[in-house]
């Protein structure tokens, strides 16, 4: 496949809606992750935020009728200092940074064919800065050991844009391809104590069961979910939109692995996960902190799930992702340190640009 003979489109939302074989197919022959970048994941998203501020621009690159790449991005028009100050920033599909709230996709980058890497992320970077149309581009929760990550130091030193580093931090994984006693013993003892040990505290409450996610499950996660997140964090998690991606997600086949921890028919801790490949995904987890001030009912559950994760041969990981608790770092307890996740943005356009040179000169810590 020569580079000279690839072409470059940019695709409508018909494109887009009309092309889940040809993205899946480059999924598979790809390294970007099989969740967050998957063409169900993006396009669900997409159909239940978009706004009429926002625009498709997906770039993809052709050798024939072969798909090579696609960058999932997204026009924003978006304003700083109290209007004054207007922006369309370029953004994957999956986040938003005028809007943080509800289920966040992480692993974001470019979806390339691994036998042309270079090339074609090379091409799709070129295909970027000549998109006239953007000031900012965020790009948000990259994989720091990614190709695109790698790429973008020089390709935007090369333009002179204005780079600001957002945030960073690392997601947690649990290696489910040893034997579950192996995992526990690894544990430290008051972590084994709050994941498997305080089980037999709660045993004696009543009968507690791990009662899978179903149509007729969903609605007592849902209620269970919103009312202990309002009571943990002071605030509604999920507005209108996250609650029907939420709805669609857990509709995917993958929802086998979710469930509601219950002591007598009562919920005392949801969790939504979804599987992709050999990986199962943390993406919600729920729970009755005022139970018993002995068991930490969140970390109780988790317990319960990884051990069915290693009893089950098809899974290899079981993901965590970026972030931690409330008061304490327990994702760090519980599971070893993946890759770390970085959002930078890149500011193009006069006077954006001088603006933000100016405060981050002289006013950002």
């Amino acid at each position: 496949m020569a580079p000279e003979k690839w072409v470059l489109k940019r695709w409508t939302e018909q494109d887009f809606h009309n092309n889940k074989v040809l993205w899946d197919t480059l999924l598979e022959h790809s390294g970007a992750d099989r969740l967050f970048l998957s063409w169900s994941w993006m396009n669900q998203w997409w159909q239940d935020h978009k706004t009429p501020q926002c625009t498709l621009c997906i770039f993809a690159l052709y050798s024939g009728k072969t798909l090579l790449g696609v960058a999932p991005l997204y026009i924003e028009r978006d304003t700083y200092v109290r209007g004054l100050l207007r922006t369309r920033r370029l953004q994957f599909i999956g986040k938003r940074l005028s809007y943080s709230s509800g289920i966040r996709s992480e692993y974001m980058g470019f979806i390339v064919h691994q036998s042309y890497e270079q090339p074609v992320m090379e091409r799709l970077l070129d295909a970027i800065a000549r998109e006239p149309s953007w000031s900012e581009l965020a790009l948000f929760d990259v994989d720091e050991t990614s190709s695109l990550y790698k790429a973008l130091p020089h390709w935007a030193a090369a333009r002179a844009f204005h780079k600001r580093h957002e945030q960073a931090g690392p997601t947690y994984v649990v290696d489910c391809r040893k034997r579950f006693a192996d995992y526990l013993a690894s544990l430290g003892s008051n972590t084994r104590l709050k994941l498997y040990n305080r089980r037999k505290v709660l045993e004696q409450k009543g009968r507690v069961e791990l009662v899978p996610l179903t149509e007729v499950t969903w609605q007592t996660l849902i209620d269970s979910l919103l009312h202990w997140h309002q009571g943990r964090w002071s605030k509604c998690v999920f507005g209108n939109s996250s609650m029907a991606f939420l709805r669609a997600v857990t509709s995917m086949p993958a929802l086998r692995d979710s469930s509601l921890l219950m002591l007598d028919g009562v919920p005392v801790s949801v969790m939504v996960n979804v599987r992709a490949g050999k990986t199962v995904y943390n993406i919600q987890l729920a729970f009755n902190d005022d139970l018993d001030k002995r068991i930490s009912m969140g970390t109780l559950h988790l317990g319960y799930v990884i051990e069915q994760m290693f009893l089950d041969p098809a899974v290899e990981r079981f993901d965590l992702l970026i972030g931690k608790g409330k008061h304490s770092n327990y994702k760090s307890h519980i599971a070893t340190q993946g890759p770390m996740l970085v959002s930078d943005r890149w500011i193009r356009r006069r006077p954006l640009k001088w603006v933000f040179q100016l405060y981050d000169r002289y006013c950002r810590t």
